[in-house]
């Protein structure tokens, strides 16, 4: 069963009375959420070993205290998982990138077809660190501020 979350603005709500509660922060002076605002809030539910518990636990670290749940206790709603369609988009122009640098590769590279994956990137590693084509690289924006 859901105990805690971290809602998709950061704020930290909890279980209270069968309804998830946004909690305050006890330092703050006026009215404010418990969130990811705030320096002493971690970076989310981590999993951990705890002195005490047999096997791993979920640990959220507030200013005051220390959150312990177990897996499937918890859910972070900033974290967004891409759809179905993003994912399939951003294959396929991964793709068409991957296409493009091994025909650069092999073109002006001198890398044949039998070289590995690992021979490619380490070619395209040294490229970027390497190129250096004057002027052309600016971009228009770059024009205008001069």
């Amino acid at each position: 069963m859901l105990r805690a979350k971290i809602n998709k603005d950061g704020c930290l709500e909890l279980m209270r009375g069968g309804k998830f509660k946004e909690q305050l922060c006890p330092n703050y002076y006026g009215v404010k959420s418990c969130g990811d605002w705030c320096p002493l809030f971690g970076d989310g539910f981590e999993l951990t070993r705890i002195e005490g518990f047999d096997e791993y636990k979920f640990k959220l670290s507030c200013c005051k205290t220390n959150i312990i749940l177990n897996k499937g206790e918890f859910e972070d709603l900033r974290i967004q998982i891409p759809s179905k369609q993003y994912h399939q988009e951003r294959h396929q122009m991964l793709h068409e990138h991957l296409d493009e640098l091994f025909a650069d590769a092999v073109t002006h590279g001198g890398l044949k077809v039998k070289n590995t994956i690992l021979d490619l990137i380490g070619w395209s590693s040294k490229q970027a660190k390497e190129l250096d084509h004057g002027d052309k690289t600016k971009l228009p924006s770059d024009k205008k501020k001069e």
